[in-house]
């Protein structure tokens, strides 16, 4: 425990320095800034309605982004200036060592969401449109779906160049393969010759066994579609939000435990 928090406090110190926490946060007060002026000439509380929805999408885009970025910057800073040798030779365990690191980038994470959603709850107070529930629901869904990118790119970047994890975790997804599927799917339901339906059948089998094995960053995302568009909340819901939660602790606790077994090949070499 005493190592985890040494490691934790040594993070956020690193991320202090370099003060980019401060400056997305700064940033996302410019972005709200700018966009909230036009409000000025509303009348209707549905078009406030939809600004607000706007601000939380971007935010949450924003967010993720930058945290993801952080996470890679600071495991390649620690793997290029030889940091990490130094840190597990005194000796700490490299799974604690992960394990702050995962723990420093999510508390940035979370701070910077709980700024989200108290800009969204001023702004639905400020402008006297009734609180929808959904707000939190995105919120919290949008932060199960950090934790699982987070997870896996930092798996990438453990074995990788991040450049190249980077390049992989976005061409390699569940939307890439999905898109791929209806593509073979309409060209197999389009093919003629027995030959070509069987290859178009054989790449459609191929491409829907990644699609499954690939991480789901937004699993039950399209089980709420109205939720996402009106932001009403129903008990219902929760369900959704309950998978997510287990979905994204089993990933998180898969990618975690590849990430501490390639650490343990690293310091080796």
């Amino acid at each position: 425990m005493k190592a985890f928090r040494a490691n934790l406090i040594a993070n956020l110190i690193f991320f202090r320095r370099n003060r980019l926490a401060a400056l997305v946060a700064l940033f996302i007060c410019f972005i709200w800034a700018t966009t909230l002026i036009p409000s000025l000439f509303f009348v209707s509380a549905r078009d406030k309605f939809q600004l607000i929805k706007m601000l939380i999408e971007q935010s949450q885009w924003f967010v993720m982004f930058f945290t993801a970025s952080l996470a890679v910057m600071t495991l390649y800073y620690n793997f290029n200036q030889r940091c990490f040798k130094m840190v597990i030779t005194k000796p700490c365990p490299s799974e604690i060592w992960l394990l702050a690191h995962f723990a420093a980038v999510l508390l940035v994470a979370a701070v910077l969401y709980m700024f989200v959603l108290a800009g969204a709850l001023i702004l639905f107070k400020v402008w006297h449109i009734p609180l929808q529930w959904g707000v939190f629901y995105v919120i919290a869904e949008g932060f199960l779906q950090l934790v699982v990118i987070l997870s896996v790119l930092s798996f990438l970047v453990t074995v990788m160049h991040p450049f190249l994890a980077i390049i992989l975790i976005s061409i390699f997804n569940e939307g890439t393969f999905y898109g791929l599927l209806v593509l073979l799917s309409a060209a197999l339901h389009q093919a003629t010759a027995p030959w070509v339906k069987f290859w178009y059948g054989a790449a459609n089998v191929a491409t829907y066994a990644f699609y499954l094995i690939l991480p789901s960053y937004s699993l039950f995302e399209k089980k709420v579609p109205t939720l996402h568009s009106t932001l009403r909340m129903g008990w219902g819901d929760l369900k959704w939000l309950g998978l997510s939660f287990l979905y994204t602790v089993l990933a998180g606790a898969l990618f975690y435990t590849l990430s501490a077994l390639a650490l343990r090949r690293r310091r080796h070499t």
